[in-house]
């Protein structure tokens, strides 16, 4: 119970900030725009709550694990802290393949739930069920992104493998997250690139070899600007939506 109501504390008290930013009149006014009357967004308190509180559970939990995941790999797991040159030189090749590969084979967000779209017959442990639409299920990536009957060499780590477009760790095939894909990935992480741009920049800058990859270009290029371009290389992103004046 004690943590609980520290992790409530904390978050009340980032809400709070939140509705001092800039960006909450850019929410209201996207609200107003495009849905407005709509009893789910009318609470603007709850509105903001809800947004900052999945921002906090998915962007900064996720991304800290993502980041340790990073610096533990490269360090062995070792306590006496030596470095791996095998997954060193990985992560020094390209940092954000590296993660991603990372994140196929240790996902940070390891499951996601979804609701059946419709009746379905299921087996559930040797008993034929009949599950009615609505009925929540458990989509579980950490299982996917390693099945055998699907991914060469599943258990191997590979930042450079023919499949690596196809890993889910970001609500849907990262490929089609990186293209902000609605209709590949209608529930795509939106903080899929900020999430590898921070965690690459960060681990490298706990590793000492910030500087160097930020000179050989493979850290903060185009001078910091948050666009992935992994797997869809003339891909540009849209510019962000601001009210009409």
């Amino acid at each position: 119970m004690g943590i609980a109501a520290k992790i409530k504390a904390a978050g009340d008290e980032v809400v709070k900030w939140a509705k001092s930013t800039p960006f909450r009149d850019i929410l209201v006014a996207a609200r107003d725009a495009y849905d407005p009357g709509n009893p789910w967004f009318s609470n603007e308190t709850k509105m903001i709550s809800d947004l900052t509180l999945a921002t906090l559970f998915a962007g900064l939990v996720g991304t800290t694990d993502m980041t340790l995941k990073c610096v533990k790999y490269q360090l062995g797991h070792s306590r006496l802290g030596k470095t791996t040159p095998s997954q060193t030189s990985l992560f020094e090749q390209d940092p954000e393949k590296y993660l991603i590969e990372l994140m196929r084979y240790d996902s940070a967000v390891t499951s996601v739930t979804e609701a059946l779209g419709e009746n379905r017959p299921m087996i559930l442990e040797g008993r034929r069920m009949n599950l009615k639409e609505g009925t929540p299920m458990q989509l579980v990536l950490a299982t996917a992104n390693r099945d055998p009957s699907y991914w060469s060499n599943p258990d191997g780590f590979d930042p450079i493998r023919a499949q690596l477009a196809e890993t889910l760790s970001w609500n849907g095939r990262v490929a089609s997250v990186e293209a902000r894909s609605f209709s590949e990935a209608p529930r795509h992480c939106p903080g899929h690139c900020l999430s590898l741009k921070v965690s690459t920049s960060i681990c490298a800058g706990m590793m000492g070899s910030f500087e160097k990859l930020v000179a050989e270009g493979k850290l903060l290029k185009n001078d910091g600007k948050v666009q992935c371009n992994n797997f869809n290389p003339d891909l540009v992103e849209p510019p962000l939506w601001e009210p009409p004046r």
